[in-house]
């Protein structure tokens, strides 16, 4: 397929949207996360605008939002050992108020990235990306009202500055539950073939 070509098919799908993907995967053809990634890149930045990786919480009731999530959950089964897809879904996730779907899919990042170091793909020194998926997903499930869960998540972390910080956060939640409602000052994670460049 030309480079033209490639263009157009990828603006039909990005003007068409998941309905067009899914009707070209239902008709046997491949689609790789490179183009949905296009695809969520052009949504995203329509709907929540500047960059499109974050949203403000009313964003929730665009139901084009259905379309980014879907897109980041497929992206994430076309490569199973990438966390940026499940870390930047998650972080989207709590954007728009879904804490405990969010919380998971930080946890499945810190998997991946766990994975990534296990294999030697990435550096021990990224342990620290795991360490901060875990603290993400601590404090989401803690927005969401899962203190149990929360502290069970706190005790997987091993960096010190986020232990302080998260147990903190849950003590105070325990005292008052409306102090567990500071959103999560989360950033987005790059592909992981990305951070050796």
């Amino acid at each position: 397929m030309t480079e033209d070509r490639q263009s157009k098919d990828d603006s039909d799908l990005g003007r068409d949207g998941r309905p067009a993907v899914v009707k070209r995967l239902l008709a046997g053809q491949k689609v790789t996360w490179q183009r949905l990634d296009a695809i969520r890149a052009n949504l995203s930045a329509e709907i929540f605008g500047g960059h499109g990786w974050s949203a403000a919480p009313e964003a929730a009731s665009d139901l084009r939002v259905i379309d980014v999530l879907d897109v980041f959950h497929t992206m994430a089964f076309l490569d199973p050992t990438e966390p940026a897809f499940s870390w930047n879904r998650a972080g989207l996730l709590c954007d728009l108020g879904q804490y405990v779907e969010a919380a998971v899919e930080f946890l499945e990042a810190a998997r991946r990235l766990d994975a990534l170091i296990a294999s030697g793909l990435i550096g021990s020194d990224e342990a620290e990306w795991s360490q901060a998926a875990r603290a993400y997903a601590s404090q989401a499930f803690l927005l969401a009202g899962r203190m149990t869960t929360a502290a069970v998540v706190w005790q997987q972390l091993n960096d010190s500055d986020y232990r302080e910080d998260i147990k903190a956060r849950i003590e105070a939640a325990l005292q008052d539950p409306a102090a567990a409602q500071e959103r999560i000052g989360w950033i987005p994670h790059p592909r992981w073939q990305d951070l050796g460049a």
